[in-house]
């Protein structure tokens, strides 16, 4: 299965720090990496931001294009905040049934750190997502993401939370203790942090942790 991720400049730091390691020390379950870089359309690099719809749309094309080839066909799609501590290749074939398995973002299924299987719906729904982001109906992809599901029937299967964490509730930032991280945890995304020296923060943080039960 393919692994697919899009960032900009501004995350290369993640991408190279933590992403990019995690793959090459455990990239069992993966047949390849397909790392492309986009151009910086968020200048300030933060959720939600002026520019950050018009990034989401470039991921999403570039998902779409990922899946142009044979019918049916099967990718994960990981944001660079993402950091991994042991072979995930259970983890990500879980639900081999389902058309879509997503991390477990709290009130959303995240498009982050997502299995997708390229069936005419879920085509429909990529296609939705990115019309919406394009023509500013979104702000972001996640809630488009799981509307269209929502609206298509596609049902979005998530992960084990405490296998595939992130924080939930209040925003993280280095001024706070680290929210307690699960004995399970196989993936860390960094979620509920604004800016990318919070996520880098936060990432080596739940790494020390991560690595001093060992």
């Amino acid at each position: 299965m393919k692994l697919v991720t899009v960032y900009s400049p501004s995350h290369e730091p993640l991408f190279r720090e933590f992403f990019l390691p995690s793959y090459r020390k455990f990239p069992q379950g993966f047949s390849s990496l397909w790392a492309h870089s986009s151009l910086q359309r968020c200048a300030t690099a933060e959720y939600a931001k002026v520019g950050w719809a018009a990034m989401m749309a470039t991921r999403v094309r570039i998902v779409l294009e990922e899946l142009s080839g044979p019918p049916g066909q099967t990718i994960f799609v990981s944001d660079v905040d993402v950091q991994w501590f042991q072979p995930i290749d259970a983890l990500i074939n879980t639900h081999p049934e389902a058309e879509i398995v997503a991390h477990d973002g709290g009130f959303y299924a995240s498009p982050g750190f997502t299995r997708i299987t390229g069936t005419p719906r879920v085509l429909r729904l990529l296609r939705a997502v990115k019309h919406d982001l394009v023509t500013n109906k979104a702000r972001t992809e996640e809630p488009a993401f799981n509307q269209w599901a929502e609206r298509l029937g596609i049902p979005i299967l998530r992960f084990d939370r405490d296998i595939s964490w992130s924080p939930r509730g209040s925003f993280w930032d280095p001024s706070k203790p680290l929210p307690r991280v699960p004995l399970q945890i196989q993936v860390h995304h960094a979620a509920y942090t604004f800016g990318v020296a919070n996520k880098i923060a936060m990432m080596r943080a739940v790494k020390a942790e991560v690595e001093k039960r060992k």
